[in-house]
C-alpha cells in the first residue's frame, strides 16, 4: 500500500471505526488474570444462585431432576444436546428431601 492509498484509508470514517473497533475488541480478549477470575466467581454466584431458586420451586425441583435422570441414564440422547449444557445440568445439587 502506498503512501496515497494508506492516506485515503485514514481519511475514511468508514475505516477509522473499523480500526477503532477492532482495536477495542483486541484489548478486550486480553483480559488479566485478576478479570478471569473475578469473571468465573461471578459465574460461580450465579450458578449458586440458580441453584437455590431450583431447590425453593417444587416444580422446577422436579423439572431438573427429570432431565439430570434422563441424562445419566440416555446416553443416546445426551449425545444430541450441547454437552456444556449437560455438564451445567450434572452439575446442580438438587435436594431430594421434600419431594
Amino acid at each position: 500500500m502506498d503512501h496515497m492509498d494508506w492516506s485515503a484509508a485514514i481519511s475514511s470514517e468508514v475505516f477509522r471505526n473499523y480500526v477503532s473497533n477492532q482495536l477495542a475488541k483486541e484489548a478486550s480478549e486480553n483480559k488479566t488474570a485478576e478479570q478471569e477470575l473475578m469473571d468465573e466467581a461471578k459465574i460461580m454466584e450465579e450458578f449458586d444462585n440458580l441453584q437455590k431458586r431450583i431447590n425453593e420451586s417444587p416444580k422446577l425441583k422436579a423439572g431438573f431432576k427429570k432431565l439430570q435422570d434422563i441424562f445419566l441414564k440416555n446416553a443416546e440422547y445426551k449425545e444430541t444436546v450441547d454437552p456444556k449444557f449437560v455438564e451445567g445440568i450434572l452439575l446442580l445439587e438438587i435436594d431430594e428431601k421434600d419431594e
